[in-house]
């Protein structure tokens, strides 16, 4: 091994290598299969151990001399000119470990990383149709080639959520490739079948397009509304210049989900609210930035398309700090409301649909803290009239409702309470009324109607991790296990192929000591679930195993899709007697959310299947937003809304 080239050891007779890198891909290809594979490390002077196997001499490379095979990382290596960088071409693509090729395209070490799980966005990206942008049946030009590249960008930072420095990276080496192609080009072409100066000149403006694409966020936000028009959020200005909310206008965003839709010319249009929390690693602070977010969703979509995250549009993002104030709230509220209610008396016009689409707006999902809000209610659940569904107490939540039924809000008596709220104005709370709904003008809506409750955050995320809760405790008590049995129990449990992507965390002392159950709402509905499998051997032998078993047979109806009219009666009668063996039990234990499972049947009588007015998968569009901040370090709303506005543009 000289300072200029390497060699091959294991070769009888070898050319020279003009990098490590290469010689390293070669050892890989020719060598590593080989029974008698054994080679000595002589990089440097305290190097000089013998490997047996590829494998391991890979380590020792990776671990101590990983600067050599990544020439980014390695100054010394890195070709000061194209001229370097065409000989390296040259030495890698004439060596003869490069003639077989279908060695190179079936050796798995060619990639580096291994097998991901695919989330939403990734499972959207293998199903993005490339014959969109399929440009081999079309006239091609310099304006096709700008498209083409600017949607080859947008890939990049919308399905793979990198950060626009990234992306110009990512260009310039575009660009610089084409500098070694010409170069390569000249180097070996024949004049007599080629012109290089025309060659040259159409690498240059191709370089030139890559370059004023990427340059900036302007010029690349710029190509996008040319070429897939995209249209930036509008910014609505609140009580100072400093205190701004973004909206995404409904009847200019909801046009892309049409084109999926069924041939109604009325749709409903669902609402979901909730605060999302981004912290921003990077400072001495590390504030933690809080949006609130209003999205929107057509409930007549196909189920196989609405369950979709990228169906689910962004109509509002904001800071919730500024909503603490009334006059900020009422700017953007007045702003939100008008844009609903233009949509449902004017409607939209599809050009590829022959009439006119109007729209109905049908409810408002939201966890409870958010819909209370909302709705103009007490955001307390400790104390006073908790309920929005009904005039319950926190001091009756104990009572069993076969001894006493509660009245549940109306309409006129709901109203009679807000006006009697607006004319004391003094701030005092009457039958759980703060204050009048946010969303009062909205047509169609009304507090007492348009709030339905949640099964995710009263079920997956409330009832079933208390009663597991009650479970393991009693089986302390009781001494059947240990906690270090629970432990053990839960982490080494065999899910099956249908639960192993809601396997949920193990139950550790310190969760139980704490009355908590770590994981998501779907790691928590799983071990639910599957506990008197886990726990087989002693389940029988505990005392509340009817509260499992009833609070059982209720999710079973509640999640049910059909669910019959019959049914109800029945499930009104489970949720009683939920209620009851509750008080009886575990009177500490009866929280609010206990109450709420005995609202489901009016709710289900009014609203329809629970199902669809869950916030599961709004919740799973809260994680969009937390991915792009993290990966692409944006933690401004303009720029959030914005990369999800072209999201959409992409999408369509």
């Amino acid at each position: 091994m000289s300072q200029q080239h390497y060699f091959c050891p294991l070769c009888i007779s070898s050319s020279g290598f003009h990098n490590y890198r290469t010689l390293f891909t070669h050892i890989r290809i020719e060598h590593r299969k080989e029974s008698s594979f054994n080679i000595r490390c002589e990089l440097s002077a305290s190097c000089g151990s013998r490997y047996s196997t590829f494998d391991s001499y890979r380590s020792h490379i990776y671990r101590y001399h990983h600067s050599l095979v990544d020439l980014s990382d390695n100054n010394d290596t890195v070709p000061s000119s194209i001229d370097d960088i065409v000989n390296d071409l040259e030495n890698l693509f004439s060596h003869p470990t490069f003639n077989n090729e279908l060695d190179v395209i079936n050796d798995p070490e060619l990639f580096m990383f291994p097998d991901e799980e695919l989330d939403d966005t990734g499972h959207e990206f293998l199903n993005f149709d490339s014959t969109a942008v399929s440009i081999a049946t079309e006239q091609v030009n310099f304006d096709k080639l700008a498209q083409f590249y600017t949607r080859f960008l947008l890939e990049l930072r919308e399905y793979h959520l990198l950060p626009q420095n990234v992306v110009q990276s990512i260009s310039s080496k575009f660009c610089s490739l084409f500098d070694i192609i010409m170069k390569l080009v000249k180097t070996k072409a024949s004049s007599s079948f080629i012109s290089i100066i025309d060659m040259e000149a159409v690498f240059t403006h191709v370089s030139f397009i890559i370059n004023s694409v990427s340059k900036s966020e302007y010029n690349f936000l710029k190509q996008c509304q040319n070429d897939f028009d995209y249209q930036p959020p509008t910014e609505i200005k609140l009580t100072t210049n400093e205190e701004l909310a973004y909206y995404i206008p409904l009847n200019r965003s909801v046009k892309s989900n049409l084109s999926r839709q069924t041939n109604s010319n009325s749709l409903l249009l669902k609402l979901y609210t909730d605060g999302i929390g981004i912290t921003n690693p990077i400072g001495a602070k590390k504030d933690s930035h809080k949006f609130t977010c209003f999205y929107y969703l057509l409930d007549d979509l196909p189920d196989i398309v609405r369950s979709q995250v990228n169906s689910i549009g962004l109509h509002c993002i904001c800071y919730t700090k500024h909503l603490n104030n009334d006059n900020n709230r009422s700017i953007l509220m007045n702003i939100l409301v008008e844009d609903l209610n233009k949509l449902q008396t004017e409607g939209i016009t599809i050009p590829c649909l022959s009439s006119r689409i109007y729209f109905v707006f049908s409810t408002l999902s939201g966890d409870n803290l958010a819909s209370n809000e909302i709705g103009g209610f007490q955001k307390s659940f400790s104390s006073g009239s908790f309920c929005r569904h009904c005039f319950v107490t926190y001091e009756q939540r104990h009572i069993p409702l076969t001894d006493i039924s509660f009245l549940p809000r109306t309409r006129i008596k709901h109203d009679m309470i807000v006006n009697k709220v607006i004319a004391n104005n003094d701030g005092q709370i009457i039958q759980g009324v703060k204050n009048e709904s946010w969303l009062k003008d909205l047509i169609g809506f009304h507090a007492t109607e348009s709030l339905p409750p949640d099964m995710m955050h009263d079920i997956a995320e409330g009832v079933c991790p208390l009663i597991i809760n009650a479970l393991l405790i009693e089986v302390i008590q009781q001494r059947l296990l240990t906690y270090s049995d629970i432990e053990q129990r839960t982490s080494c449990f065999i899910y099956g192929f249908y639960d192993s992507s809601n396997k949920p965390p193990p139950v550790k002392k310190q969760q139980l000591t704490h009355s908590t159950i770590a994981g998501t709402a779907s790691q928590k509905l799983c071990l639910f679930r599957l506990f008197p499998i886990i726990f087989h051997d002693i389940i029988g032998d505990l005392t509340l195993l009817p509260l499992y078993t009833i609070l059982r047979e209720i999710i079973s109806y509640i999640y049910a899709n059909p669910l019959r009219e019959s049914w109800l009666p029945y499930l009104d009668d489970l949720c009683k007697q939920f209620h009851c063996l509750m008080i009886e039990h575990l009177p500490d234990r009866v929280t609010p959310k206990v109450h709420f499972l005995t609202e489901y049947t009016r709710s289900i009588e009014m609203h329809g299947l629970p199902i669809l007015n869950s916030c599961m998968r709004f919740e799973a569009k809260h994680l969009y937003f937390k991915r792009l901040a993290i990966r692409t370090f944006y933690f401004k709303i303009l720029c959030l809304a914005s990369r999800n506005v072209i999201n959409y543009a992409i999408a369509c």
